[in-house]
């Protein structure tokens, strides 16, 4: 989950992280690091004060996906309350609906 946001494993002893370019900026929208973090409660306060159940992180992976990728059933569950679609965002090859069984019940049709 946190490539998917743009993380990944520390580097080992001795190395240096990869950086980005100074000009380069990374936005994570708020709900995307709530889900990443697992927080239900403040990705229920962001989806009440307006947040988009359906935006991209990183411009490319749907919040529905990562929550479901994650395996995520009360993350998941909340996304759908919020009419979160399982169409936005996730790749052909790697669709949400199969990403765990406890969690593919609560998507929504394609």
């Amino acid at each position: 989950m946190t490539e998917a946001l743009g993380g990944g494993p520390a580097p080992a002893p001795g190395e240096t992280a990869p950086t980005l370019p100074p000009s380069a900026t990374v936005t994570i929208p708020p709900l995307a690091a709530a889900i990443a973090q697992h927080a239900v409660a403040t990705a229920r306060v962001l989806l009440t004060h307006g947040a988009d159940p359906n935006a991209l992180a990183l411009e490319r992976y749907g919040l529905l996906y990562l929550a479901a990728l994650d395996c995520n059933p009360e993350m998941t569950r909340l996304l759908v309350q919020f009419h979160a679609t399982a169409r936005v965002g996730a790749p052909a090859d790697r669709p949400a609906t199969v990403a765990c069984d406890g969690v593919r019940v609560l998507l929504p049709k394609r």
